[in-house]
């Protein structure tokens, strides 16, 4: 199974079957990605690119201000119809880190202070590479928060399932794996 990191979350390999590809001119999913992960989406899932619809930005951030992803969430649930969205962080972003990033200003490094500010008391005994990686790691899942909190503030009541996905990609070992939330 997973490797259990802290009492919100697990960690384990993305099946390559999770979302089966159903039909190739119809997308599936709409991927939040980082904008520094070069990593190509359709190779995780064995999808056709037109099964997914992807979107990034600053530390696949999924922030209610930033207009191009709250539209591309509403165009892929209304529009496009898309069950499932996949929040992809990735180990040595440039942006989610514990050191400051230069040039990054509000509301990105906001959200990131946020994080370090409520992880500080993990964070202190790991080591900066440990750290680096955790804080990616609690990203992913602040930010499927948010998704989630958007999709209920766009569709309040509604009873349509979509599945909100976190995944982590490794560059190190080319491998992208699932977070599991402890519920």
């Amino acid at each position: 199974m997973g490797q259990r990191l802290f009492s919100e979350y697990s960690v384990a390999p993305v099946p390559r079957n999770l979302i089966p590809s159903l039909d190739p001119s119809k997308p599936q999913v709409l991927w939040l990605g980082c904008c520094d992960s070069g990593y190509d989406e359709t190779t995780t899932l064995d999808l056709f690119p037109d099964e997914m619809i992807v979107v990034r930005n600053i530390g696949n951030l999924a922030l209610g201000t930033d207009l191009t992803w709250a539209s591309a969430v509403q165009h892929a649930v209304d529009n496009l119809q898309v069950d499932h969205i996949i929040v992809c962080g990735h180990y040595g972003c440039g942006i989610i880190k514990t050191d400051p990033v230069v040039g990054i200003h509000f509301p990105w490094q906001k959200e990131v202070d946020s994080l370090l500010s409520t992880h500080q008391k993990e964070l202190e005994n790991l080591s900066v590479d440990d750290r680096n990686r955790y804080l990616v790691q609690v990203n992913v899942v602040k930010q499927m928060q948010l998704v989630r909190d958007l999709l209920e503030v766009i569709y309040p009541g509604e009873h349509r399932r979509i599945d909100i996905h976190g995944f982590l990609y490794d560059r190190v070992r080319d491998r992208a794996d699932r977070i599991l939330l402890n519920r």
